[in-house]
C-alpha cells in the first residue's frame, strides 16, 4: 500500500510553520512538527484538523543550529513515515541590530539558526529524494533578501544563503524530478515580529499574514508555480507598498 505524503516543517510553533502545518494537515499530510518549544509545537498538533486520510503528526523538539540536530530531524522522520516527500526550512531569528553594535556572536547565531540548520537538514534528505525520484523544498527566505533595510545586516546575509540554496537545488535536482522554492516574503503578522517592531513602525496592515504565505507554500508544493521553480519569490502585501516607500525614503525609522 502507497504510504501517504509526508512533510517536515521547521519552525512550526508558531506563526507561518503553524499556518503551513494546518494546511498540509488539511492535505492528508503526515507531518513531523519541529522547533524549540515543546509546547508551541503540541499546540499546532492540536490545531490540525483531523481529515480521512488521519494523518499521523508527530513533534519533534530540536535546537535547528545544531547540525546533527538537523541531520537527526530528517532520519528519524524518514525512519517514522518511511520516505519525506517535502521539506520546509522555516525555522529562524530576526535580530535588528545597527551595524556598529552587531557582534560577532549576533551574526553566528543568525547563520546558525537560519542558513546553517536548513543546510545540513536539506543535504540530509537530499539522498532519499534522489531515491524517490522526487521531492519538494521550500526555504522561508525574506524580502530582505531583495532590500534589506538598517539594522538586517545579520539577518539579511541568513537569508539570501537560504533562498540561495533552493535556487541551487533546484538545478541540480532537476534531473530527480526535485523542485525548490525560496519563498521571500514582506513583513509577516507574528510575534517575531512584534518581537523586533511595534504597530507604529510596522502596522497590522502593512503585512502579509501566515495564511498568505501558507496558501503561496501550497500552490508551490501542489505543483502550481512550478514555472518558478528555482527562484526567489518574493511575495508582497500590495497594502505594503506605500509603506515600504516611505521607509526607504527615511531608512532611520526602522531603527526608532
Amino acid at each position: 500500500m502507497q504510504r501517504p505524503p509526508s512533510a517536515i516543517i521547521t519552525g512550526a510553533g508558531s506563526g507561518i510553520g503553524r499556518a503551513i502545518a494546518l494546511d498540509l494537515s488539511r492535505a492528508g499530510y503526515s507531518l513531523t512538527l519541529a522547533g524549540r518549544r515543546t509546547e508551541a509545537l503540541n499546540a499546532t498538533k492540536s490545531l490540525c484538523p483531523p481529515t480521512s486520510t488521519t494523518p499521523n503528526i508527530r513533534c519533534a523538539s530540536c535546537d535547528l543550529s545544531n547540525p546533527s540536530a538537523a541531520e537527526s530531524l530528517i532520519d528519524n522522520h524518514v525512519q517514522h513515515f518511511g520516505g519525506l516527500d517535502v521539506l520546509v526550512n522555516n525555522a529562524g531569528l530576526g535580530e535588528v541590530r545597527p551595524l556598529g553594535q552587531i557582534t560577532s556572536d549576533d551574526i553566528s547565531r543568525a547563520l546558525n539558526t537560519n542558513a546553517l540548520g536548513a543546510a545540513c537538514a536539506t543535504t540530509r534528505a537530499w539522498p532519499i529524494w534522489v531515491a524517490q525520484k522526487s521531492g519538494c523544498l521550500i526555504n522561508i527566505a525574506s524580502m530582505a533578501v531583495f532590500d534589506p533595510f538598517p539594522g538586517f545586516f545579520a539577518y539579511a546575509a541568513s537569508k539570501a544563503a537560504l533562498a540561495m540554496m533552493a535556487v541551487s537545488a533546484a538545478k541540480e535536482g532537476a534531473p530527480h524530478n526535485i523542485r525548490a522554492f525560496s519563498i521571500c516574503p514582506s513583513a509577516v503578522e507574528t510575534e517575531m515580529l512584534r518581537a523586533s517592531f511595534s504597530d507604529e513602525v510596522i502596522p497590522s496592515n502593512a503585512c502579509l499574514f501566515p495564511a498568505d504565505v501558507s496558501r503561496f507554500v501550497m500552490q508551490c508544493i501542489r505543483g502550481e508555480r512550478d514555472a518558478e521553480n528555482g527562484r526567489a519569490i518574493p511575495l508582497l502585501s500590495t497594502a505594503a507598498q506605500p509603506w515600504l516607500d516611505q521607509h526607504r525614503q527615511n531608512p532611520g525609522l526602522w531603527l526608532r
